[in-house]
């Protein structure tokens, strides 16, 4: 329970665009979420529906088969209830997760 509510407080200020949200190197970043081999890098969040639009991997930024698309918070706690928020994370572009230098808004 914990969780949600800091998620929901820690999202509140980047609302879900209407629509399938786009995504570019420039977007920003506003959170992470990492438990065991999964990460997702938080571009957007709907409070209604609980639903984040992000990247999401099993295997770091890196990964192959790592994508943006949706994920449901009530669904990714019930898959892996030791999911954790980064409480240091500081938002950033895309492409500076690939790159070893953060470049912070």
């Amino acid at each position: 329970m914990e969780m949600r509510r800091q998620l929901n407080d820690a999202t509140s200020e980047f609302a879900l665009t209407v629509g399938i949200p786009k995504h570019n190197e420039s977007d920003i970043i506003y959170a992470h979420i990492f438990g065991g081999p999964y990460d997702l890098w938080v571009k957007d969040y709907n409070p209604t529906e609980r639903v984040f639009f992000g990247f999401a991997s099993f295997g770091g930024i890196d990964d192959q088969d790592a994508e943006f698309g949706y994920v449901s918070l009530d669904e990714l706690l019930e898959q892996s209830p030791k999911l954790e928020r980064d409480l240091y994370w500081t938002p950033c572009t895309f492409d500076s997760l690939q790159n070893p230098v953060v470049q912070e808004v």
